[in-house]
């Protein structure tokens, strides 16, 4: 009985090493370049108050390997690496309850993923596929300032980032695809100090439309 349970393990890793080289054989590396707009959450913070943010851009690339002959499905591991960049617009209820004061300053975010993707293989140059992302971001809260009261904050914090997301990609060539995507990004809480010496979290949660082309070879 052992020696058969053996023999059919031996069997199994076989052929799933097997499969493995041959699907590896069947891989291909690729890169790509993104770009395209975020909408960036209002920011949450104990800080000051709510504050308003305007749509910004994003811009990327990504270094990855997919994994082909899976049934009707490719998986793509890839490594990526995106700027964000989004503008304030008002803080509500500042300086006073039912107040809004206009702010100046930026967010930025400049993240690291790793990202796992499946493609949905078929017979049309559309190739749709879902994907997620797990990395670190470093989150910047760049010259807040109000009239009158000066700058109310200047900080950064490199937090954990996630994304999940989901898109289509176009064929050009048997090398060369455009990349239509929706990605939603965001981070654990950003540990900030204020220029009062108040410290607090903000949160991080953005909307991103991204347009790219992916290069394979």
């Amino acid at each position: 009985m052992k020696r058969g349970f053996f023999c059919w393990v031996v069997v199994f890793c076989c052929v799933f090493l097997s499969d493995s080289a041959a699907r590896a054989a069947n891989g291909a590396f690729y890169f790509g370049l993104h770009g395209g707009g975020v909408i960036l959450r209002d920011l949450e913070e104990n800080l000051t108050s709510e504050i308003e943010m305007k749509e910004g851009y994003g811009l990327g690339a990504v270094a990855g390997y997919t994994l082909k002959n899976f049934d009707r499905a490719n998986l793509r591991f890839e490594g990526e690496v995106t700027f964000r960049k989004n503008d304030t617009d008002r803080a509500r209820d500042w300086p006073t309850a039912g107040a809004d004061s206009k702010i100046d300053g930026d967010v930025s975010s400049l993240a690291v993923m790793f990202n796992v993707a499946v493609d949905f293989i078929n017979q049309t140059p559309f190739t749709p596929y879902i994907m997620g992302g797990l990395g670190g971001a470093r989150v910047s809260f760049n010259d807040f300032e109000i009239d009158g009261l000066g700058l109310i904050l200047d900080d950064h914090d490199t937090v954990l980032a996630y994304q999940l997301g989901a898109g289509c990609a176009f064929t050009l060539t048997n090398h060369l695809f455009l990349d239509l995507g929706y990605r939603f990004f965001a981070t654990r809480d950003a540990d900030v100090t204020a220029a009062d010496g108040t410290s607090g979290g903000i949160n991080y949660r953005s909307h991103n439309v991204m347009l790219g082309l992916r290069f394979s070879f």
